[in-house]
């Protein structure tokens, strides 16, 4: 089982997955994540949701726990580099 949440450095990381739907030719299935962020001890209601910048471009991910990492890591550039901003 994959994790679809942490926290990094007081800030929840949330990854959704959703299944890109396949083409008429039947291709392999794809996947696309978004990440929220929220403060740890914080409501998640309140969490901002951000898009992917590689999905956001066309890109996918052949599995969703790949799916799952890279919303995870964006989400730890986010916090990585807007943390003043959201103190």
């Amino acid at each position: 089982m994959n994790a679809n949440s942490t926290v990094y450095k007081g800030y929840k990381l949330i990854a959704r997955v959703v299944r890109i739907p396949q083409d008429e030719a039947g291709g392999a299935s794809r996947f696309r994540a978004t990440v929220s962020v929220g403060l740890s001890s914080g409501d998640l209601q309140s969490a901002e949701s951000y898009s992917i910048p590689l999905y956001d471009a066309g890109g996918f991910a052949s599995s969703p726990r790949v799916a799952v990492d890279a919303a995870i890591r964006h989400g730890r550039y986010l916090v990585d580099h807007s943390l003043r901003s959201w103190a």
